[in-house]
């Protein structure tokens, strides 16, 4: 038997509208309603539905689900093995305090940003080979063990470009525009949504090392990373490789046409 680690987005703010879904969501967009207003049965629910997904492609492999200690509730966390009994998984609370000498976000969102990109290596024990990010209002329609089997060809992560099929939208695409445009150079902006990581590979060219000297440099101008957990990867995509998934893995109805 076989084992994966699913790393789920749970360190992301309870309630995001989100316009941009992945394959392994349905286009159903929420209300931005405030944090405080969202009940700890809504909380479990939102989450309990991609471990649902999940195990459906999962059957004959062992799962174990990590979960990023530093941003879950007490009474999440004495949820979880009553969770992982009923699903039959296993999980693991991570943390990692963030280095006195990398330069501090001051925003909750943006330290959470920050904890998906910054500490990949560093967050999980060596002998996890592999973990898919999934966020928090995931809705998995697609078969995700294609993204544990995907061959990554020599890049650390794969992350989903974003599209450009709605024509109406062409003239705010900013990737296509100023600093973007010259920095991709005809490559692709990606996604941060969902993506999996080779993590043997993401440690054995020093990724992490790489992305906290880069983050630590671009950081300091308060204008720059405004999308930190997706600025920084394709900000370093030319020193740290991106495989792009197939475009199916991405709807974004902002960016996206409908019959896409």
């Amino acid at each position: 038997m076989g084992s994966l680690g699913i790393s789920l987005g749970l360190i992301l703010s309870p309630l995001v509208s989100k316009k941009c879904v992945t394959a392994a969501q349905t286009p159903v967009l929420r209300d931005g309603a405030g944090v405080d207003g969202v009940t700890r049965q809504m909380r479990r629910k939102r989450i309990l539905g991609p471990i649902q997904d999940i195990l459906r492609d999962f059957l004959d492999t062992a799962l174990k689900f990590w979960f990023l200690k530093n941003y879950l509730s007490p009474q999440f966390i004495d949820s979880l093995p009553h969770m992982a009994k009923e699903y039959n998984v296993q999980y693991e609370l991570v943390q990692y305090k963030w280095p006195r000498w990398l330069h501090q976000q001051t925003e909750k969102q943006r330290i959470i940003w920050g904890y998906k990109i910054l500490f990949l290596d560093v967050l999980f024990p060596l002998d996890v080979k592999k973990i898919i990010f999934v966020d928090a209002d995931a809705i998995v329609r697609a078969d995700i063990k294609e993204l544990h089997t995907m061959d990554l060809n020599g890049a650390p992560y794969a992350y989903t470009p974003f599209c450009d099929s709605r024509r109406e939208m062409e003239g705010f695409r900013f990737w296509k525009q100023g600093y973007w445009r010259n920095h991709l150079q005809g490559r692709r902006y990606h996604i941060s949504a969902l993506y999996v990581v080779d993590l043997k590979r993401f440690r054995k060219i020093a990724a992490g090392d790489r992305l906290r000297g880069q983050y630590q440099a671009l950081s300091q101008d308060p204008n720059s990373l405004s999308n930190l957990d997706q600025d920084l990867p394709n900000n370093m995509i030319h020193q740290v490789a991106i495989k792009s998934l197939p475009q199916d893995w991405l709807w974004c109805e902002t960016w996206c046409s409908d019959e896409g």
